[in-house]
């Protein structure tokens, strides 16, 4: 993407703020005014096609009395962001003073359960106008995998014509074949399941992903938590945000067994597992996403990471490797698999 750039004094005119002071905070810029509080200005670096989808996203929220993220403001002329003249979007959210969460408490992680059924219960009703097609995940979980395993299997094919090989080119060379077999384990596991018939249910619904539940994206603020950051939002299940954030908890708990009963038991709790959410879960679970990952950075996105930074990503994942198939072996167990 390139350099961030400066707020343009036209994107501050558009929401008739007087700005005291500015502080630039990651990829967000915390802007003080003088009588309307603080505010989020972002810019990102997509078509105003796909931000109408995110601005539809928390629209909907905002309309269904959701208080627990920044909404979206809109403009003194009633639009939901600000052409960059050059390229881009600009935006604008309330600012959350609040304390990032840890996915090591126990507090924290029913926080973030007790906030992700709430944020499915308001996503219920949820039909995108037009919706940007990258944007659409529901129903095409086994093409995206299929499509990560055909990735997969050019890495190999890359690195046995590769005459000279780096460190991270043989450890990742050494691992391709036993992760293609878990990549086409759980594809076979997802067709069996009744994935098509359960988004097609949801899909009647209502439904979207927030898509980015990290822990740092949770903010627990006036005793709640609030999620914030929807730039990577999705039209897809309830079950790919649960699921990503059962393996959120996992890495952060060594995988610990107990770890995992916990949270889907309290989720079970709030909002019912029935036995096929379980079993596409566990083809999610299954799914290399993180070894898929690291080899897409590495040779696609070729990002500007040091090889050091990417030994370090993948030793790691290789690591927590026999502590995840005892993850798995137990909730297959709980599946009925």
């Amino acid at each position: 993407m390139g350099g961030l750039p400066v707020i343009p004094e036209y994107v501050i005119q558009a929401y008739g703020f007087k700005v005291t002071r500015v502080e630039k905070i990651r990829r967000i810029w915390r802007c003080h005014t003088e009588r309307h509080g603080i505010w989020g200005i972002k810019w990102v670096e997509y078509p105003p096609e796909e931000f109408s989808f995110i601005w539809q996203v928390s629209e909907h929220l905002r309309k269904k009395g959701f208080e627990y993220f920044p909404p979206i403001q809109q403009t003194i002329e009633g639009k939901g962001w600000v052409p960059d003249h050059q390229r881009g979007i600009w935006f604008a959210v309330p600012w959350l003073n609040g304390k990032k969460a840890s996915y090591e408490k126990w507090e924290h992680i029913k926080a973030a359960v007790d906030l992700l059924v709430a944020l499915r219960l308001a996503g219920q009703g949820f039909y995108p106008h037009n919706p940007y097609p990258g944007r659409i995940h529901l129903g095409r979980w086994p093409a995206y995998f299929k499509n990560r395993l055909h990735d997969l299997r050019n890495f190999q094919q890359q690195l046995q014509k590769k005459d000279r090989l780096s460190e991270f080119d043989r450890l990742y060379k050494h691992y391709l074949a036993y992760y293609i077999a878990q990549g086409e384990e759980a594809i076979s596991r997802l067709e069996e399941t009744d994935y098509y018939l359960y988004c097609q249910k949801e899909k009647t619904k209502g439904t979207f992903c927030h898509h980015d539940f990290a822990h740092h994206n949770l903010l627990l603020y006036q005793g709640k938590a609030h999620i914030i950051d929807f730039d990577y939002c999705l039209y897809d299940l309830h079950l790919h945000d649960f699921g990503s954030l059962v393996i959120r908890v996992m890495k952060k708990n060594h995988w610990k067994i107990r770890s995992a009963e916990k949270i889907l038991n309290y989720y079970a709790e709030l909002n019912g597992l029935t036995e096929a959410e379980q079993k596409i879960l566990v083809a999610f679970w299954q799914y290399p996403q993180d070894f898929w990952q690291l080899g897409f950075s590495y040779y696609i996105e070729q990002l500007p990471r040091t090889e050091r930074e990417f030994i370090k990503r993948i030793k790691t994942v290789l690591k927590q490797e026999k502590e995840r198939l005892n993850f798995l072996k137990e909730m297959k167990k709980a599946a009925q698999i």
